[in-house]
């Protein structure tokens, strides 16, 4: 019985502490730093399976040539987008675990906070990385592939109107995705951080409160002592 109300008393000091919540949060973490990857598999097997055959097939000489390059470039840049996002769940993994302090009661909202904010922010994130820089490729092959062909010959006017028209599709592109990936983080951090200040607050004041406390208590322990010598 002794060894059953020891055990029972570590799992609620367990869950008291907040490591009940944060040890399992940071295997989430990592879980979600393996699934981030997943998009990057997704992309390089449509890229296998079907896009490339699928659009390169009906092309030939250098518009092929540079098909398979941009698609080569565009598959490694996948990658390292997918490390980056692997590494950034990684190291929100090993923050998660700081944000619960010795002595919080407040425990369970800073890591709810904690997670909302991270999924929210890595969705921004990705927005910003992946999407404006594959727009960037795309329209350099478009360049280099020989779009600015007329039936077959080259037309100087038609290539001027569309390398103008391409730079301000393509600005309009990088600049909707950088908007939209910083309004995505500030949503995020907005959520996040109303959720854990009201958690700081209640362990602020908490805390305030035993300070007060034992500052009465050593007041009251002073004064106690300090009688018996006033009446001598």
């Amino acid at each position: 019985m002794e060894k059953i109300k020891l055990c029972m008393t570590k799992f609620l000091s367990l869950i008291d502490s907040g490591k009940f919540f944060t040890r399992p949060m940071r295997w989430l973490y990592v879980f979600f730093a393996i699934l981030s990857l997943v998009p990057t598999v997704v992309v390089l097997y449509f890229l296998y399976d079907k896009g490339v055959e699928g659009v390169l097939g009906y092309l030939s000489g250098w518009a092929k040539f540079s098909g398979y390059l941009f698609c080569i470039i565009f598959a490694l840049y996948v990658i390292v987008a997918g490390v980056l996002m692997m590494y950034y769940w990684m190291d929100r993994g090993r923050k998660v675990t700081l944000i619960v302090n010795e002595g919080d009661q407040i425990v369970a909202m800073p890591v709810w906070s904690h997670l909302v904010q991270s999924l929210m922010e890595s969705f921004g994130v990705y927005i910003c990385l992946v999407p404006p820089i594959g727009a960037v490729l795309f329209y350099v092959w478009g360049l280099i592939s020989g779009f600015q062909l007329v039936n077959g010959s080259f037309d100087f006017e038609d290539y001027v109107k569309t390398l103008f028209i391409g730079i301000a599709l393509l600005a309009l592109v990088v600049f909707v995705c950088f908007l939209l990936s910083y309004i995505i983080i500030l949503i995020a951090h907005y959520i996040g951080e109303s959720i854990r200040v009201r958690a700081q607050i209640a362990n602020d004041v908490r805390d305030l409160g035993d300070i007060h406390r034992a500052a009465t208590i050593l007041r009251e322990a002073e004064e106690a002592a300090a009688e018996p010598e006033a009446k001598e």
